[in-house]
């Protein structure tokens, strides 16, 4: 019963027509649960395409799961290959609005005032398959000539709380998710980089899934903040999460996560094992 809290996906897969809806590791799996399992419900009444939340036990099993199609939907920015090709998934719409960043953080009252000062020191991020809380902070760090260690706490929360208890001298984050616990915990941070902005992570479908089903399941998302209903269901996971912003979505392709392409293309080495 507590593995169907936590991450739904278990009990959900047993269910027959249940289309797996992935979703990467940013939060904690339960939270990411509590956030999700109402608004898959309400989609799934909406387009008539029963989805089930799906999720890996670290970010690294998640993009496992998305590159084996194991999973028919997907909220992911992973939709390139590590030679830049494009995933078997197709780009339904995106999170409305600026986009997130990658950063690197420290806590506020921390002595770091520079990259430089992380030269040695041990630095969380949440895998080695993020592309924005680990590739581009990685490769800034790299291309600046500074080596960290890198250590691996399977979702971007985990890896902020590793910072926020002292384990660890800073965190490669996504902007959102930090911004977001944050305001959940109270806790102050500085950001030593932060990259230009990146897409927020796209809602895409495998191959695999009708054209009708797929057209149906975007639809859902896109119209449900103009449905009271749904609305008021966007309004509390936003307020659960600590985000200021109700989600909505707007149509996209895989055009605009072209600016994703390089992180691939240019990965930095891991400096340590998961």
């Amino acid at each position: 019963m507590l593995l169907c809290l936590l991450v739904a996906a278990q009990c959900a897969w047993a269910q027959p027509d249940c289309r797996r809806f992935g979703v990467i590791n940013q939060r904690t799996p339960l939270l990411t649960a509590q956030y999700w399992n109402p608004i898959l419900h309400y989609v799934s009444e909406k387009s008539g395409v029963p989805l089930c939340l799906a999720m890996g036990k670290t970010d690294r099993d998640t993009v496992a799961m998305i590159k084996r199609g194991d999973v028919k939907f997907a909220l992911t920015a992973r939709l390139f290959d590590a030679d830049g090709r494009p995933l078997d998934y197709r780009v339904l719409a995106r999170p409305e609005g600026p986009g997130v960043r990658a950063q690197i953080v420290v806590l506020e009252d921390s002595p770091i005032r520079s990259l430089q000062q992380l030269a040695g020191r041990e630095v969380a991020f949440p895998s080695a398959d993020a592309p924005i809380a680990y590739k581009a902070p990685m490769a800034a760090l790299r291309h600046a000539g500074i080596k960290v260690v890198a250590s691996f706490s399977g979702n971007v929360e985990g890896a902020v709380g590793q910072l926020k208890s002292g384990r660890v001298a800073a965190a490669g984050v996504n902007s959102k998710i930090i911004e977001e616990f944050a305001r959940r915990e109270n806790m102050r941070y500085r950001v030593l980089w932060s990259s230009p902005s990146y897409p927020d992570f796209a809602l895409a479908a495998h191959t695999s899934v009708p054209a009708t089903a797929a057209e149906a399941v975007r639809r859902a998302f896109l119209d449900m903040p103009n449905d009271p209903r749904g609305l008021k269901i966007m309004r509390e996971s936003a307020d659960m999460v600590g985000s200021r912003e109700v989600m909505r979505f707007v149509p996209a392709t895989i055009k605009d996560y072209e600016t994703y392409r390089p992180l691939y293309r240019d990965q930095p080495p891991e400096n340590s094992p998961e």
